[in-house]
């Protein structure tokens, strides 16, 4: 009976001893985010910015393209413009008079906070809502075939700064361009 009580509380130390190590010890080896401050026009690519310990604050009137590469969060702030045309960011900040141009890549989980004065354009087609664990979410197609999803952080609705703009799908513009060039070459032969 002493043996296995003894065996018993020996296999509780080494738990506690894990459960210690982990909740407390974990921490101090954990990686800072990286704030890094944007006061000029930048392009984002994944050669300067490709980790996901990355946060990007922009400020003033910059004006920042993401063309690849990762980065855990994008905060765009006063009248400062963020396009994202590929790339992964895990969430965005909509703040000030900040403009946010949506065309690809990819948006993990979406808007964590916006302010009513900023502005929101996301281009692509086969907008459709859902309403998901207190969230609504958006997906559909960007202009480059890929699909999306993502949320609007505590809101039930899309947020009245949220502008879809429409873009057709590559197949239609070659079917419209094709027909008016018909019409046109119908319109020359009648006269």
């Amino acid at each position: 009976m002493k043996a296995g009580r003894r065996k018993l509380l020996t296999s509780k130390y080494r738990l506690s001893s894990v459960l210690f190590a982990f909740l407390f010890l974990l921490p101090l080896y954990a990686k800072a985010m990286t704030v890094v401050n944007l006061y000029s026009d930048t392009i984002v690519n994944e050669d300067n910015y490709n980790s996901p310990d990355f946060r990007l604050v922009i400020y003033d009137e910059a004006k920042v393209d993401m063309v690849g590469g990762r980065v855990e969060m994008v905060t765009a702030n006063s009248s400062s413009i963020f396009n994202l045309y590929d790339g992964t960011v895990g969430v965005i900040n909509a703040l000030g008079s900040s403009t946010i141009n949506l065309y690809g890549g990819t948006l993990d989980s979406g808007f964590q906070s916006w302010e009513s004065t900023s502005t929101i354009n996301i281009y692509g087609s086969n907008f459709s809502t859902t309403i998901e664990n207190g969230y609504i979410y958006l997906s559909g197609t960007w202009a480059d075939g890929t699909d999306f999803s993502f949320y609007f952080y505590r809101s039930l609705e899309i947020p009245e700064n949220v502008i879809l703009h429409v873009v057709p799908e590559p197949c239609t513009l070659v079917l419209m361009s094709f027909g008016l060039f018909i019409m046109r070459r119908t319109a020359k032969n009648i006269s």
